[in-house]
């Protein structure tokens, strides 16, 4: 019979162990004890393969996503963000879990499925949704995402500059939300995202051709209006939801694809 099998245990108050004693983040969730947070003498420490309360600990090992994270905010500019909860002290070495800080919250602007980042919100609104432009202080070059689990990467409103990564290792990604920034070159390749459903990239900077989106079969969002795109439009825009490609002055009818939805040839169009 396990521990949490037993019909009472109680060990809360046990700074020493996992999570001080807090039994229930060990029987009902999947959160690994390995790497989980515990206390000595007040100073704030961590779980080690031996079971030991200890700061010689490698996040990394017990958290494969951790260094990608860091990655993310020092590049990010991520020591000015106006909101950093648990990323300023993870990246001081104090903590590890980016899904368990405090009070088993993640850090601000991610959100956790047993214990794995599925979404990055940093619109300024951390609810895992696209409700603000108001952003959260990000600037820099955006590193290259790898996260394998992410479903939504909503970055809206923020100073964030440069070409767009590949996305496309990122295969269960959903949602991409980069509007309102000061990303440039072209857009990026994205025929193999099959699982995307929604592409934002309006107020932006970027240059070139639209990509063809139409061997992605779950899409029904695109719109990139307001940047400094050229050619024609890509396939099958006519079908989806929502496309906006307006205020792109060098493609045809600026960017208006109503105009090819009626049926007009796009080619002599203004």
């Amino acid at each position: 019979e396990s521990l949490c099998d037993l019909a009472s245990v109680v060990v809360n108050n046990n700074p020493n162990l996992p999570w001080g004693g807090t039994i229930n983040n060990f029987c009902n969730s999947e959160k690994n004890q390995m790497g989980a947070p515990c206390m000595i003498d007040t100073l704030g420490f961590f779980i080690n393969e031996n079971c030991e309360c200890t700061t010689d600990i490698n996040c990394q090992d017990y958290f494969p996503e951790f260094d990608k994270l860091m990655a993310f905010y020092n590049a990010m500019d991520g020591p000015n963000w106006e909101n950093k909860w648990g990323w300023e002290s993870a990246s001081l070495g104090l903590e590890c879990d980016p899904c368990d800080f405090l009070s088993s919250q993640p850090w601000y602007g991610l959100h956790c499925v047993n214990g794995k980042v599925v979404c990055i919100d940093m619109d300024g609104n951390d609810d895992c949704m696209v409700n603000s432009f108001v952003g959260n202080g990000l600037k820099g070059e955006l590193p290259n995402m790898d996260f394998s689990n992410l479903s939504s990467l909503i970055l809206t409103g923020n100073e964030i500059e440069g070409a767009l990564p590949d996305l496309s290792d990122m295969v269960l990604l959903q949602e991409v939300y980069i509007a309102a920034n000061n990303f440039s070159g072209p857009l990026p390749d994205i025929p193999q995202m099959t699982n995307l459903e929604a592409f934002r990239a309006s107020f932006n900077e970027f240059s070139g051709e639209i990509p063809e989106i139409s061997t992605l079969p779950k899409l029904r969002t695109f719109t990139v209006a307001d940047n400094n795109l050229s050619g024609c439009f890509p396939q099958n825009i006519c079908n989806l939801s929502l496309f906006d490609a307006t205020e792109n002055h060098s493609m045809p009818w600026q960017g208006d694809h109503s105009f090819l939805c009626m049926g007009m040839d796009e080619i002599g169009a203004p």
